[in-house]
């Protein structure tokens, strides 16, 4: 089994695939998956093997509903903890697609720079992670998929209309055009 399973990483990495570990239950389970050329480890089952693979310069991949929930589901480590503690880089929506948004303002907590330290968590770090390089962040360039937030009660953010390559492909209201002021006076 141990040969074949290299045998499979090597062809992934071959063709251009993006390993990663997933639930790995220690340090030298991580060094093993590392040895396979397993980038990240997604969903470590406790903080020392998060901080083995951080100290090795690798991301870990935590559950956004981990922290939306304020803990695992299954007894494994806190996602929120791993964020404060520097042991978490990524977090994804794993089973439930809107956490990834309401774990950076649950991380924020009320606190707008907060929530702009928090935001690489859901979009530059997993672009970065899945070598996406052409988004993740705003930049010439780059594609252009934006999220445009509510977020008047930072609480309860609320996704107001999705842009990808800087089109509108989702509005749940009319978004208004209103030029900002000082910025339409300059383009005439």
């Amino acid at each position: 089994m141990p040969a074949a399973i290299a045998s499979l990483a090597a062809s992934a990495r071959a063709n251009g695939n993006v390993l990663l570990a997933h639930d790995e239950n220690s340090p030298a389970e991580r060094a093993q998956f590392r040895a396979l050329g397993a980038v990240a480890s997604e969903f470590p089952m406790n903080p020392e093997t998060a901080q083995a693979a951080r100290d090795a310069g690798e991301d870990v991949i935590l559950g956004a509903p981990n922290v939306v929930r304020g803990g695992s589901h299954n007894g494994a480590q806190s996602a929120g903890e791993a964020v404060a503690a520097g042991r978490c880089t990524v977090l994804t929506s794993d089973y439930h697609y809107p956490s990834p948004l309401y774990a950076a303002f649950t991380l924020a907590a009320g606190d707008r720079d907060a929530l702009a330290r928090h935001w690489p968590l859901i979009s530059a770090n997993p672009a970065r992670v899945a070598r996406l390089d052409d988004r993740g962040w705003l930049a010439p360039g780059q594609r252009a998929d934006l999220l445009l937030v509510d977020a008047s009660d930072m609480a309860h953010p609320e996704v107001v209309a999705t842009l990808v390559e800087g089109r509108i492909v989702h509005a749940r209201r009319a978004v208004e055009h209103r030029p900002v002021a000082g910025v339409a006076q300059a383009a005439e």
